[in-house]
């Protein structure tokens, strides 16, 4: 009948698709890998080396330890001398800075040979010397540069107790620090030999010498760090 002849066609149409789908599932099984060059392309990005250059830090190192007694020649110092002169000015308590003696010394590269002028307190300063021990009082120094035609530069300034010079038989140490050229960019002072302020240091009288001892402390350039390559992380597309 024809109702028959639908069903025998629905059977043999369903045996149609099962047998396709069987033959697909086949096809796909037997397909061979991907190569590697046949993967998904995954785009990295390099970034280039960024140059970094910060400013250069100072490290100070001790390399000159001499005194106004020093005959050490200036054929010592090798290459090209800079030299660099300074004014040492005093002044007691809220007086006046006045021209005291001059530090002067010849560099190059880490060598310096450093001299000081003589330096002597006439009666007058002695007898205001005076005054600041009795009152606890501080002895000041600066230092300004010697430079032609411009007398108003810039200064650096220190002081200590007087009565600590005093003590030290007005023995004094500067340390003067600089940079890797010589130029000075800060002053330590302190007395020479260890001394303590006392209540029964005599009364100075006449003239007193101030003795200088100094040595300097030079500046170098630091190293420069290694520039560091940074990458992106691999991003997959």
């Amino acid at each position: 009948t024809v109702f028959n002849r639908i069903i025998e066609m629905s059977k043999a149409l369903t045996f149609l698709v099962i047998l396709s789908l069987f033959a697909l599932t086949l096809s796909f099984e037997a397909a061979p890998p991907k190569r590697d060059d046949q993967a998904p392309h995954i785009k990295t990005t390099v970034k280039r080396p960024v140059n970094t250059e910060p400013q250069h830090t100072k490290k100070h190192a001790t390399v000159a330890d001499v005194d106004l007694d020093d005959d050490d020649d200036d054929d010592e110092v090798q290459g090209q001398k800079l030299t660099h002169s300074y004014m040492i000015q005093h002044a007691f308590g809220d007086n006046n800075f006045i021209n005291r003696n001059t530090a002067e010394w010849k560099s190059a590269g880490s060598k310096a040979n450093l001299r000081f002028t003589e330096s002597i307190l006439s009666s007058q300063h002695v007898q205001e010397f005076n005054r600041l021990v009795v009152n606890k009082g501080w002895y000041q120094l600066r230092f300004r540069p010697i430079v032609a035609n411009k007398p108003n530069q810039s200064y650096i300034s220190t002081s200590i107790p007087a009565c600590l010079l005093q003590s030290a038989q007005f023995r004094e140490l500067v340390t003067f620090h600089t940079d890797n050229n010589g130029y000075l960019i800060g002053v330590d002072y302190r007395p020479y030999q260890a001394a303590e302020c006392s209540a029964d240091l005599p009364k100075l009288q006449g003239d007193v010498e101030i003795k200088s001892r100094g040595r300097i402390s030079f500046g170098r350039v630091g190293e420069r760090p290694k520039n560091v390559r940074a990458f992106h992380q691999p991003a997959q597309e």
